[in-house]
């Protein structure tokens, strides 16, 4: 395999840094929207689903994922200042 040179070295490092601004970000959401964010997104799972595991109303669902996301995209625009 081919040595990686500097281009490929500096976009591994802001990869591993994008993910670790990331985890922070969503390890700093309240556990009910982590939740939601988690099952969505790395769950795969649609809202419907969600709603029917959680036992919570579709309405409830995509609030908390609707809250989530801006407070992530906060979170996120943050980090990035």
């Amino acid at each position: 395999a081919p040595v990686p040179g500097p281009e490929e070295a500096v976009d591994a490092l802001a990869l591993a840094e994008a993910v670790a601004e990331l985890r922070a970000a969503l390890d700093a959401l309240p556990d009910r929207q982590r939740e939601m964010i988690e099952r969505a997104y790395l769950g795969e799972m649609t809202q419907a689903e969600i709603s029917e595991l959680t036992h919570l109303p579709l309405g409830t669902v995509k609030s908390r994922l609707r809250l989530a996301i801006d407070r992530l995209r906060h979170e996120l625009r943050g980090l990035r200042k």
